[in-house]
């Protein structure tokens, strides 16, 4: 019987071994490493920040979201939040890195941006 569970052990051991092989020679392919290439650049825009630009911080941290987070009334924090959120533009994370960025107090994953933004041309440099 011991023998029986040794032989099945060993062979999932093996074929453990072969695909950790398999997967290991597969990351050094350059076909492999084109495909991960094409699916970053694909990808690179989904990786994005909410930010808000800074030439709205005062505005909003003395106005509005000073608002939210004082109204207990879950109502009027929902709207209040979308009006917030009517500030905010979300850009692909490539174009802020580098950049200053820095939370935005109470809204989860969103971020006072410390460059200049515009509209027609995004993030300016």
């Amino acid at each position: 019987m011991y023998k029986k569970i040794e032989q099945v052990d060993q062979g999932y051991k093996e074929d453990y071994e072969k695909a950790k092989r398999f997967i290991e020679n597969l990351w050094e392919t350059d076909e492999f490493k084109l495909e991960k290439e094409k699916a970053q650049q694909l990808f690179r825009d989904i990786y994005t920040k909410t930010i808000i630009p800074e030439k709205f911080r005062d505005d909003l941290e003395n106005g509005l979201l000073r608002e939210y987070i004082n109204n207990k009334d879950i109502n009027e924090r929902v709207k209040l939040l979308a009006k917030i959120l009517e500030y905010t533009v979300t850009v692909p994370e490539y174009k802020v890195k580098g950049k200053q960025l820095e939370p935005v107090k109470k809204l989860k994953n969103v971020y006072w941006l410390k460059a200049d933004y515009s509209p027609e041309t995004g993030v300016e440099e």
